[in-house]
């Protein structure tokens, strides 16, 4: 895991949510996840914009300095919802983007290739989820203030940006500046 992730991982703290990690791996290893989206999220725009990911999370192990393992895999999916507005600044254009805590989480958890065994994921969704309010605080932090700068042409500028939602539609509005 990057140094900046807030959380570190090991197979003693998981092993309360999935059993067995100690006894297969020993006790204390680092343990680093890795998640990816792996099909076309569903998307729904009304007012706000309604989203559903499928994921893929692999729990890798740290068995030697560069030994690592596949613990267990588990899939579930995603669903948010978040409101967006245009920023125009220095020429460019910024998505600002808030999440919604009260309506993400994770759902429809499934076990796959498991090296420690079968064991009830009712604990390890839990967690997801209580961790899934945190970050989205953390990332709206950072999507409200910053946002998200939309790539432009070489030579393209932009005045009088907007961001507008129509049902089952946005679109980003702008007047290009051609330098």
């Amino acid at each position: 895991m990057p140094k900046n992730v807030p959380y570190t991982f090991t197979t003693t703290g998981l092993s309360k949510l999935a059993p067995n990690l100690v006894t297969v791996y020993g006790a204390n290893l680092p343990v680093d996840l890795q998640c990816s989206a792996y099909k076309v999220p569903k998307i729904d725009i009304q007012t706000t914009v309604s989203a559903t990911l499928d994921i893929n999370c692999n729990f890798i192990v740290r068995v030697g300095p560069d030994a690592k393992v596949t613990a267990f895999t588990i899939i579930t999916q995603l669903s948010t919802q978040f409101s967006s507005s245009i920023k125009n600044q220095d020429g460019g254009i910024y998505m600002i983007v808030s999440l919604d805590n009260t309506n993400t989480e994770f759902s429809t958890f499934s076990l796959l290739n498991s090296n420690i065994g079968v064991f009830s994921l009712t604990k390890l969704a839990g967690a997801f989820n209580y961790y899934i309010y945190a970050l989205v605080l953390k990332a709206n932090t950072m999507l409200e203030t910053t946002g998200i700068r939309l790539p432009l042409p070489n030579g393209v500028q932009v005045q009088k940006a907007s961001f507008n939602i129509y049902q089952g539609a946005a679109e980003i509005d702008f007047q290009p500046i051609f330098g």
